[in-house]
């Protein structure tokens, strides 16, 4: 769920370690369908709360297992570690004790969504081993997605699966829709009496809920429901709340004017996705680049790239693979790990020339700043510093653009500073986005 950045080393590891699920976050709930202007959110207001329809939680009977709960559903407590804000996440934690050869059930349905995952994570919250929906095979045989960008219009949501979590390391030959908690390499992420945690992610969920119109799915350990009470004290972790309060001090917001326009960062490829400490809560269908600025009073910065195409219902219809199956930039405190705001790509304006050309400011959107001038704009939270974000989810093989790639040339983001007066100014005068960006870019060289 969180984004990987350079700056994880410095200000994540030493926090995060052993802080386990629960300090991890989640999206605002159900996101606008594929289409329409981007909304910012309040920021810290995750905006989902779990629902109370029978089936959305499976059924209680259980006290060997936490059942799902979602882990972004109270603004008071959980929003942290870069949460994407088109995505809600699920935890669930399965027995602490189950032996070697054991297995947990998972029942689910393939939800009305643009992707979803399940990953199995260790005590510290580092990933042991995860399933994508493309690589499920549903009960009937089909498979929902031709490639990792290209899902098949024939087969609807609503198909079920069967997956399972097995106790122990893979075999040569590992089972298909199979999870296990050792690595092939190790027996370090084997239970043991450790805690485990699940993760259920869905990505733009295009349907009335946040789960994509289905059920989340069923989990059961030698046939038993696990349990739905997630807030005993096996279920909750303390040390995620201690570090909330720890990550949301009041606003430190700069009051200070700059006397010229600060330098542009550049952004940089995450590269800690191996490294133990750097890899927390990883969610391992995405790449990510990020850079970490500060925003003076008075300033806005633009951030502006190509914009690879994504997989949407129009696409999928058509039987066209994407380039990603995702990608989004969001705007995040660098120390909170807090998420203001995100566009994602069926949120974003793009220009003439296929490129995104998004604005940040400390307050309101400046004049212009909107889709009928051809920005999107996010608000850059309440903090002195922060770091804006840029995820792919699922790049298409062999795609140049993919974060990370040697070709990636006009994919990779820019940013460009100007004054709120330089801003409105220049967009008043110039017939395109790009014209801004690039008088902006002029004056901080």
């Amino acid at each position: 769920m969180r984004s990987g950045m350079q700056f994880v080393a410095a200000l994540i590891a030493p926090v995060m370690i052993g802080a386990h699920a629960t300090a991890l976050a989640a999206g605002i709930g159900t996101p606008p369908p594929d289409q329409g202007p981007y909304t910012a959110a309040p920021i810290g207001d995750a905006r989902m709360v779990p629902s109370s329809t029978p089936g959305y939680f499976s059924s209680a009977g259980s006290t060997q297992g936490c059942d799902w709960s979602a882990v972004y559903g109270d603004a008071a407590t959980q929003n942290l570690a870069y949460p994407e804000a088109n995505t809600t996440y699920w935890q669930a934690s399965p027995p602490q004790d189950a032996p070697a050869g054991a297995a947990i059930d998972i029942a689910g349905q393939f939800p009305n969504a643009r992707f979803f995952s399940i990953g199995l994570y260790n005590s510290q919250y580092e990933p042991i081993s995860e399933i994508y929906d493309y690589q499920l095979t549903a009960t009937s045989g089909a498979k929902p997605f031709v490639s990792e960008t290209r899902p098949d219009a024939a087969v609807r949501y609503g198909q079920t699966y069967r997956a399972r979590i097995v106790f122990g390391a893979p075999p040569a030959s590992p089972a298909p829709n199979t999870l296990y908690t050792q690595t092939a390499a190790s027996s370090a992420g084997n239970s043991g009496g450790q805690h485990l945690y699940l993760l259920y992610r869905v990505y733009v969920p295009y349907g009335s809920t946040a789960s994509g119109d289905v059920p989340l799915p069923a989990l059961s350990y030698n046939s038993v429901p696990f349990s739905v009470n997630t807030q005993t004290a096996a279920c909750q972790n303390v040390l995620s709340q201690l570090l909330q309060n720890l990550l949301y001090p009041a606003s430190l917001k700069s009051l200070l004017a700059a006397a010229t326009p600060p330098k542009a960062p550049q952004f940089t490829v995450y590269q800690g996705g191996s490294v133990p400490g750097l890899n927390i809560g990883l969610n391992g269908a995405n790449q990510y680049m990020s850079a970490a600025l500060p925003l003076p009073t008075g300033y806005v910065y633009i951030v502006r790239g190509k914009a690879p195409s994504h997989t949407s219902p129009t696409s999928a219809a058509a039987g066209e693979a994407a380039e990603v199956r995702y990608w989004s930039i969001c705007q995040n405190g660098t120390t909170s790990t807090q998420v203001s705001a995100c566009v994602g790509d069926f949120q974003a304006r793009l220009d003439s020339g296929g490129y995104y050309n998004l604005v940040v400011s400390n307050q309101s959107a400046p004049q212009y700043a909107d889709s009928s001038h051809g920005f999107n704009w996010m608000p850059f939270g309440p903090w002195f510093r922060a770091t804006v974000i840029y995820r792919q989810l699922l790049a298409a093989p062999g795609f140049t653009g993919a974060i990370g790639s040697a070709g990636m040339g006009a994919y990779t983001p820019q940013i460009a500073y100007c004054s709120t007066a330089q801003f409105e100014s220049f967009a008043a005068a110039a017939s395109t986005p790009a014209q801004v960006f690039q008088a902006c870019a002029a004056q901080s060289q």
